[in-house]
């Protein structure tokens, strides 16, 4: 929702997943200890969105920055042929935070190049 001509209201619903698999060779690949995690976030998330220039110049810079709060079903596993294995699961609440600077150039009608940095946490 726009409040200005720079400045937008952002709201909605987002799903992000997060997967870790590391295996460590503790003295051979025949001793090994192996950790997997799955983190799959569902919730609301709100932000804003700022144009550092004026609508319509060819050459934008923007800022934009999200938080929401997430149901994580979070699932851990532990896997090893020295001290045997473990599996856990459970939900939880998280957060999730976001900031983006990005500048743009139009070249065409239909075209342009953007780059930028982006920051989650």
């Amino acid at each position: 929702q726009p409040i200005s001509d720079r400045c937008s209201i952002l709201v909605g619903f987002r799903h992000v997943e997060l997967e870790e698999n590391l295996r460590l060779n503790i003295a051979s690949p025949a001793t090994f200890g192996n950790f997997y995690t799955l983190n799959q976030l569902n919730g609301a998330q709100t932000g804003l969105n700022f144009n550092f220039t004026e609508p319509g110049n060819r050459l934008q810079f923007r800022a934009l920055a999200k938080a929401g709060v997430y149901m994580n079903q979070a699932e851990a596993r532990l896997t090893s042929n020295l001290v045997g294995g473990n599996q856990e699961s459970g939900t939880d609440t998280s957060f999730i935070g976001e900031v983006n600077f990005s500048a743009s150039y139009q070249l065409t009608k239909h075209w342009g190049l953007r780059g930028g940095y982006m920051v989650m946490w």
